[in-house]
């Protein structure tokens, strides 16, 4: 799996209580959907993530380990939109299309928005929803 990451935390040498303190502070500048990585070679670390990861509504997408070392790959949740806060100023129907369309079509349909506008796209395609989350993550758009 290719992870973009945005962030990056190397905590080794450190009491996992030290990053736990130090990801809060990095979570709250970061957008929604992009992803921390956190490398740490405390052996209490995994269960730490977990329960913090499971507190915050912060997602864990891998977990790679290296010997002793950990990588976490933590996504910052999602914001949660009531449809009824914003007003939608475009609406652009990909219902039929198969990837890559409904990214490419949303990518050219955004281009003509003024910057605060909001697009809402319609795709029957399954595979929309985690290549939109991905496009979202890399052209830093909020979804």
């Amino acid at each position: 799996m290719n992870i973009v990451v945005s962030r990056r935390l190397d905590s080794r040498t450190q009491d996992i209580f030290v990053p736990i303190l130090q990801m809060k502070k990095i979570f709250e500048q970061m957008r929604s959907g992009e992803v921390l990585e956190l490398i740490s070679d405390d052996p209490g670390a995994l269960l730490d993530i977990k329960a913090w990861s499971k507190l915050t509504g912060n997602k864990i997408i891998e977990i790679r380990n290296r010997g002793e070392v950990n990588q976490f790959f933590i996504q910052k949740k999602f914001k949660e939109v009531v449809m009824a806060d914003f007003k939608i100023d475009e609406t652009l129907d990909c219902s039929g299309m198969l990837c890559p369309m409904p990214v490419v079509k949303t990518n050219k349909a955004l281009k003509a928005l003024e910057v605060g506008q909001t697009l809402e796209m319609i795709s029957t395609d399954p595979g929309s929803i985690p290549d939109m989350e991905a496009w979202a993550r890399q052209t830093r758009h909020d979804l």
